[in-house]
């Protein structure tokens, strides 16, 4: 099953990117006004927000109907984006 990702334009983000084939992803871009500074993972039961930072936080949210909303937000956004 291949994941998806939205991702803030960045030198960076394109490299991220071109492995997209070989970790079974695929990628869009968001406009370079939009930040999103948090990883952010969506599954049926639980999200999870990851920090960049070493030492900073990992809050996760284990409820279907949260994540149910995260996703419908993501799958919006997704559809908006070409």
């Amino acid at each position: 099953m291949l994941s998806r990702q939205l991702i803030s334009d960045s030198i960076y983000a394109r490299k991220i990117i071109a492995k997209d084939s070989g970790e079974n992803r695929i990628s869009k871009l968001l406009p370079p006004m939009y930040k999103l500074p948090l990883t952010e993972i969506i599954t049926e039961t639980l999200t999870a927000f990851i920090s960049p930072k070493f030492d900073s936080m990992i809050f996760v949210v284990e409820d279907t109907f949260f994540a149910q909303t995260r996703k419908s937000l993501f799958e919006a956004l997704w559809n908006s984006i070409r």
